[in-house]
């Protein structure tokens, strides 16, 4: 009897030093969708951001009239190389302050960007666009077909309002398919064999 009162607080002391040792929850929740998982060349792919709090109390983001100057896109592409996307780095970092900030509400959420581009076709300037896995920069996100993993992250590393959320943070990774005209994707052929 003794032996299992000693384990039973044993069990304890570890349980709480766990949950004291793990890490802190993110205040901001990040999710990236796409209006569908499968594309063929041509179609467009639509990509949304929202943000979500997970805070306790009111916290600050930035809602700049050009949200993505806010986030980078992350892309890893079929062959293995993953590709950035900064449309505009040197204005946040050149300390442009940003149009505005906007608080966000315990548990409240907001679409925060919308993005369009054709599979098959280069997203935005092609000079946006930078490997950080190689030096190959000929092949940016959407113009092969194959399987992409996509996230993007929110960076406020100078916020100009005192309560603002300061820091990276990522979203959740999501995979879209691109495909050619005419022909079944792997996907589709994986759906259809099921």
């Amino acid at each position: 009897m003794m032996k299992k009162i000693l384990f039973g607080i044993a069990a304890l002391c570890l349980a709480a030093t766990v949950g004291y040792c793990q890490e802190k929850t993110s205040p901001l929740q990040l999710t990236i969708k796409s209006d569908k998982q499968v594309y063929e060349v041509g179609e467009e792919i639509s990509l949304t951001g929202y943000f979500k709090s997970s805070s306790s109390g009111e916290i600050y983001i930035v809602k700049d009239y050009m949200p993505l100057k806010y986030c980078r896109l992350k892309v890893s592409v079929p062959g293995g190389n993953v590709f950035e996307h900064d449309p505009n780095p040197w204005q946040q970092f050149a300390g442009a302050p940003p149009s505005s900030y906007i608080a966000l509400k315990p548990n409240e959420g907001i679409e925060y960007f919308s993005v369009k581009t054709k599979a098959g076709e280069s997203m935005g300037d092609r000079d946006n666009w930078s490997s950080v896995t190689s030096n190959e920069s000929s092949l940016v996100p959407f113009v092969a077909k194959g399987v992409y993993e996509i996230r993007f992250e929110y960076i406020n590393l100078t916020p100009t309002k005192k309560d603002a959320l300061k820091g990276i943070f990522t979203s959740n990774p999501i995979t879209i398919e691109v495909f050619e005209k005419g022909k079944n994707s792997a996907t589709v052929n994986a759906q259809r064999a099921t």
